[in-house]
């Protein structure tokens, strides 16, 4: 079963292969489908206690729609946890990133570093109009 399993049928007469998407066949009640809390299905994970326990209820039901989307969960939340990994990761990455990011705007504060490439910008500025006025100048003289 992959992440999305997908039921393929061939025909005896066909050179076609057909497929689609399993999903678990909807039991409806007359009171509304049941909401689950997340701890409700905690038991379902794939590394929950007592899985194989599990998955023999779930093969006794004889539904493979049902164990189709069971194995969906499995693969999500494995999904979900590696995620989970990185970003906690990342997070202390960035976390130590941020500190850095401050440490060098402080000495940057301390070289007073804008106050003094500001000053130079000012004369460049001032030279560069001076030399334009001259090129234009040049070309009317």
């Amino acid at each position: 079963m992959a992440p999305n399993p997908l039921v393929i049928v061939l025909r005896k007469d066909s050179d076609k292969v057909f497929s689609k998407p399993l999903y678990a066949a909807p039991v409806y009640a007359f009171d509304g489908k049941p909401t689950y809390a997340t701890r409700e299905l905690d038991y379902l994970k794939a590394d929950a206690e007592g899985r194989e326990f599990t998955d023999r209820l779930i093969d006794r039901e004889g539904d493979l729609s049902l164990k189709v989307e069971v194995h969906r969960f499995h693969m999500m939340m494995a999904k979900l946890e590696r995620m989970e990994a990185v970003l906690v990761e990342n997070e202390e990455a960035w976390g130590q990133l941020a500190a850095a990011k401050l440490g060098i705007i402080r000495w940057l504060e301390m070289a007073d570093a804008n106050g003094r490439i500001n000053a130079n910008n000012q004369g460049f500025v001032d030279d560069v109009l001076c030399v334009n006025e001259e090129i234009l100048r040049g070309r009317k003289g």
